[in-house]
This record gives C-alpha cells, sequence and structure tokens, in this order.
C-alpha cells in the first residue's frame, strides 16, 4: 500500500481496500484527498486527468452498484454500497466530519465554502462530467426508492457552487 500510495496507484489502492478489507469509502477519500492537492490550478496535466477520470469512474461503478473497474460486488453490498458512498460525497464536511484536510488547500478558514467540500471538489474536477455520472445512476434504487430527491439534486448543487 505504501508503494501504491507514494505513487498515486489508485487502481491498486482500490483493488486492496474492496478486496481485502471491503472498504469501498476509503479509497474514495484519498482520491478526493488528492483531487484537492490540484483541482484550483487552470490547467491540469496529463496524470492529474487520468486521476480526476479514474475517480469520476469509481465513483459512477459505485452509485449504479458496480464493483471498479468491472464485475459485481459481493452479495448485499450492491443495495448499500450506493447510499454508503452517496451520503459520502454529499457530507456537509467531508472525511470524519472535518472538512479541514481537503479545504485548507484552496479555502479560507471561516468561509461558507469549507461545507460540502467533496461536491465542490467535483464541480471544480469537470461539472459537466460529475453531471453526467449523476445522470447515467438516476434511474437506479439509490435515486428511486425515495432514498434521494433526484429532482432537488441539481438545484441544491447550483445553490452550492455560487
Amino acid at each position: 500500500m505504501t508503494t501504491c500510495r507514494a505513487n498515486r496507484l489508485y487502481d491498486g489502492i482500490i483493488y486492496v481496500y474492496n478486496k481485502a478489507l471491503q472498504d469501498y469509502l476509503s479509497p474514495l477519500e484519498e482520491m478526493f484527498e488528492n483531487l484537492a492537492t490540484f483541482v484550483d490550478r487552470e490547467v491540469y496535466s496529463d496524470c492529474e486527468i487520468a486521476h480526476g477520470n479514474k475517480l469520476l469512474l469509481y465513483l459512477q461503478c459505485c452509485l449504479a452498484g458496480r464493483a471498479y473497474p468491472f464485475g459485481s460486488l459481493p452479495d448485499g453490498l450492491e443495495r448499500t454500497l450506493p447510499l454508503q458512498v452517496y451520503r459520502c460525497m454529499v457530507s456537509l464536511k467531508g472525511k470524519d466530519g472535518n472538512s479541514g484536510w481537503c479545504c485548507s488547500f484552496f479555502f479560507h478558514n471561516d468561509t461558507p465554502e469549507r461545507s460540502y467540500p467533496y461536491l465542490r471538489l467535483l464541480l471544480k474536477l469537470d461539472a459537466q462530467q460529475f453531471f453526467n455520472v449523476i445522470c447515467t445512476c438516476s434511474d437506479l434504487p439509490l435515486f428511486v426508492v425515495g432514498y434521494v430527491h433526484l429532482s432537488l439534486w441539481p438545484i441544491h448543487l447550483f445553490s452550492l457552487s455560487r
């Protein structure tokens, strides 16, 4: 894991967390932490673009209840994982209820922008692709059964980005 982290080999990190530890949120949080280090740049390197795209693909797989990068999840997880990932993504303060780790890179200490750090990162990375991820998952049980009111989702996100 140390080598994977040092070289930002997220496929390896995801594999170990998912297969060995049955943990699907930690790799997502690590990718958000990496994203926070470069999301405010005017131009991204090819490596940064690849990391951002990997995060969006991982997010889409998790929200759709599928294994990354392909396959199916263990029994029962395909129903619970999308809601866990959604809650993580829309968390008010981010990892462990503390937005300080990611917001310290680009937000002032007492601004309201410290709220919803993961959503802000995704919108800054590529808002169009982020909405594409959400739209491709909009007919899944997470959004249909009533856990999330999808009709309010874009309005809420738009109000956050102002």
